[in-house]
Formats: structure tokens, sequence, C-alpha cells
């Protein structure tokens, strides 16, 4: 059975094969598209673990800074939309994951399982070719380490809402 790492690197070549990867891939933007969605996003993903917390105060915080993040988007995506990016940066590659969250959502909603499915799929190879190899993660070894962690943290890890 191949390891995940293996998998990874079998996907990156073939990522590469089809120019997805062939400019320098720490190059970055902060004022790109995918960096202002992004910093939606992450204010999205903070208002769910105050949600999972039960810290209202925090989930209000961070709703307001998504109000910020939303009309800064709002204002600035007509110049980031002019910006040429000359590579996929972390941020890119971290968005395009989450859009496959995002498609495979779409798939679940219209019950179409065999769609949901290679959603599913074009998740993991996002993760394993943009990330994992890129980045040179040893990720067997990061899951079996984060799996010891959790065993020892107890239901819910505090209590958190599922």
């Amino acid at each position: 059975m191949k390891t995940m790492e293996q998998i990874g690197a079998e996907l990156r070549a073939t990522n590469e094969d089809n120019g997805w990867f062939n400019l320098d891939f720490n190059e970055s933007n902060g004022n790109t598209i995918g960096s202002l969605l992004m910093e939606v996003v992450y204010e999205v993903c903070n208002m769910l673990e105050a949600y999972r917390n039960n810290n209202p105060d925090h989930f209000k915080r961070h709703r307001r800074i998504l109000g910020h993040r939303i009309n800064k988007l709002d204002n600035d995506y007509k110049e980031s939309w002019k910006i040429e990016t000359k590579a996929r940066d972390v941020v890119q590659h971290l968005l395009l994951s989450i859009s496959e969250h995002g498609e495979a959502y779409e798939a679940w909603l219209v019950k179409d399982k065999k769609l949901f499915d290679e959603e599913i799929a074009d998740i993991f190879i996002r993760l394993l070719s943009d990330q994992v190899k890129q980045h040179d993660i040893q990720v067997t070894k990061e899951i079996e380490a984060k799996h010891e962690t959790n065993k020892g943290r107890g239901i819910r890890h505090g209590n958190k809402r599922v």
C-alpha cells in the first residue's frame, strides 16, 4: 500500500505535468482576490469555533470583523481582480482546497453521491498535491501524532459543541 507521501508525490507530478506548478509557489501578494476571500473564510471559521466553544462574545467580535472584511472585499476587489498572479501562493492553495469543500456541499445538497465522493477525493488531492508535497509535510507521521494528541483530549475537547 502506498503512503500518503507517495500518493502526494504522484499527484504533484501529475499536476506539474499539467502546468499547475510551473511558477514560484512561494511568491505571494496579499492583495489578490484569493487573499481577500481567505480573510472572509478565516472570520467565518472563527465564528464557527466561537459557537462550538459557546462564546457569544467572540462570535459577535468575529461577525463584526467579517463585516469589515466583506466591506474591504467590496472596495478592493476591482483592483485585486486586475492583479495577474504569477504564482499560486499558500493562501490561494488553501482557498482552492476550501472551494472543493463547497463543491462537495453542493453535491450533498442535490443528493448526488457519486459527485460528492469525487469532490471529497478532490479535497484530498488538493491537500496532498498543493500542501503536503510542496511543503514536504510528513503527513502520515503528523496524522499519527495528532491522533495521539486527540486520544488524550477527552469528550468533545472540553465540551465543545458538535
